[in-house]
């Protein structure tokens, strides 16, 4: 293997991927825990109360990465299962239906918007050892520079790792949600990160770093599955929930809310601000410049189409982009 081979493998196996994915297990009383092993990627540990001679089969997220998506499932090892009690549990199967399979159907470039911002105020939150990455691209371009195709795709990587550190910004431990739509498509993806989740409703979850282990806490209560993700072992491990949305929740149908900043960008590619938006009225003047726009907030967005950019003005809502607009 080459050596740019072997760096942008590298580079690629450092990618998010989804890490709920859903199995099918059966369950036997006299049960009131049972715990899923699922090696380095972490362990599901549920809670439940069935009686003596009660059973039921249900399905459970498990943390596991597959590389290969859903394809990958059937090449991973089972779960080992670990009962408290008298009762038993057995893995069954990989779910035939994924709900991840909604948020492939979606367009790449809706799939592919930048996140909202996950540590410290503004700066980069880069691991040491994706620094060291960058630095030992940028050697590699310099040395390489007398065979300038390698050169070039040796930088193109370190862009792509410079880009994904810019992209860390708030401290996991405030929630943070952005609301991402595009015309045409009748339906919404939000996004939506803090440092532990309820990955239940969840189409797709995603941590980062990519290798962090993951503990799913779930409870079974009257037929009703709850629960929380979190990466104890992992300190300030983010965590991102990325829910498709069934309707165009920020259509004028479903009612529109108030922006406190927005911000619009023409087909030619000029930004402007225009400031609070009130639910229900005109879009207001156009302001000189384009104020503070966050820039991961414009990042990766189509050319040559009108976007919308917005904070939403209730506390908690977080950001709107909107490509099409």
């Amino acid at each position: 293997m080459s050596v740019l081979s072997a760096l942008l493998l590298c580079v690629l196996s450092a990618a998010q991927g989804n890490r709920s994915w859903w199995g099918e297990v059966r369950l036997a009383g006299p049960l009131e825990s049972v715990r899923f092993d699922c090696g380095a990627d972490g362990e599901v540990v549920l809670a439940t109360s069935l009686v003596a001679g009660e059973e039921t089969t249900l399905a459970l997220p498990f943390p596991v990465r597959s590389p290969l998506g859903r394809d990958g499932l059937a090449t991973l090892p089972r779960p080992e299962v670990t009962v408290l009690g008298a009762g038993r549990a057995e893995f069954l199967r990989w779910s035939s239906e994924q709900p991840s399979d909604a948020f492939e159907r979606l367009p790449v470039g809706l799939r592919a918007r930048a996140w909202p911002p996950a540590r410290g105020g503004g700066t980069l939150g880069a691991e040491p050892s994706a620094l060291l990455l960058v630095l030992a691209l940028s050697v590699l371009v310099l040395a390489l520079r007398r065979r300038p195709a390698v050169a070039l795709a040796l930088a193109a990587v370190g862009a792509f790792s410079a880009h994904a550190l810019a992209l860390r910004g708030e401290d996991a431990g405030h929630p943070l949600s952005i609301l991402d739509l595009e015309a045409g498509q009748g339906r919404g993806l939000r996004s939506s990160t803090a440092g532990e989740l309820d990955p239940l409703p969840a189409n797709v979850l995603e941590v980062e770093p990519g290798r962090a282990r993951l503990v799913f806490a779930l409870r079974r209560e009257d037929g009703r599955l709850s629960g929380t993700a979190s990466s104890p072992t992992e300190r300030g491990a983010r965590l991102v929930v990325r829910e498709v949305l069934a309707a165009d929740p920020w259509s004028r149908d479903a009612g529109r809310r108030d922006l406190a900043q927005a911000w619009v960008r023409g087909p030619e590619g000029a930004w402007c601000s225009h400031g609070a938006w009130a639910s229900g009225r005109p879009l207001p003047p156009a302001e000189t410049g384009d104020g503070d726009a966050p820039g991961w907030l414009k990042a990766g967005l189509p050319p040559g189409r009108d976007v919308l950019l917005g904070r939403f003005a209730q506390a908690g809502e977080g950001w709107l982009r909107q490509v099409g607009f």
